[in-house]
């Protein structure tokens, strides 16, 4: 087993676009996409990811759902396992039920976040940490949420059988910044090993 970066990936989730992805949320109106253009660049993301030598596991679009296609959104997924997060947006609550099976079914360790908003589009994970801004999807409850989740998680982890394929590396600091110029809110997570296992 080598080593490998945190951004290295073997393996992703995606949601093929719903026709409705034309009225999904913006944070300014540049226009509405054409779902024939997203469409197509998605096709051409998978193809990319799948050439590289990426395990793809496609989920089906929802319609309901217009921003479902950002499967980032609604969980924080490590080697270890994920944390089903509570986006923020009110049209994009329900997504993490739409996904929380499929998670399931590839982790032995999946935790709910159990109160509080945080969305993974606000989420930036690096070799040494996982920081979280607050937004208007992810407000100060979310991100101190996620702190004894991912401590629960990297302990459950520890128990299992697939956990023992993994030596631990540098911890995760957990930071919740905000996008102002105060001072980020820090503490320290369980360690999680930053080697792949899938």
């Amino acid at each position: 087993m080598t080593s490998r970066p945190a951004y290295h990936f073997n393996s992703i989730i995606v949601r093929e676009p719903s026709r409705s992805v034309v009225d999904g949320l913006r944070a300014e109106d540049r226009g509405s996409p054409t779902y024939e253009g997203v469409k197509a660049e998605h096709d051409a993301y998978l193809t990319a990811m799948r050439e590289a030598g990426v395990k793809a596991t496609v989920l089906p679009p929802l319609e309901g759902f217009p921003d479902s296609i950002f499967v980032e959104d609604p969980a924080l997924v490590f080697t270890e396992g994920a944390i089903v997060l509570r986006p923020g947006a009110a049209t994009r609550v329900q997504e993490t039920e739409e996904i929380a099976p499929t998670l399931r079914e590839m982790f032995e360790t999946v935790i709910d976040l159990p109160a509080g908003y945080a969305d993974g589009g606000d989420v930036l994970t690096t070799r040494e940490s996982v920081m979280i801004g607050l937004s208007a999807r992810t407000d100060r409850a979310g991100p101190r949420r996620c702190e004894p989740a991912s401590t629960n998680l990297a302990a459950r982890a520890t128990s299992s059988r697939r956990r023992r394929a993994f030596s631990t590396s540098k911890p995760i600091a957990l930071c919740l910044t905000t996008k102002r110029s105060s001072p980020p809110i820090a503490w320290r997570a369980s360690a999680f090993s930053r080697r792949s296992g899938r």
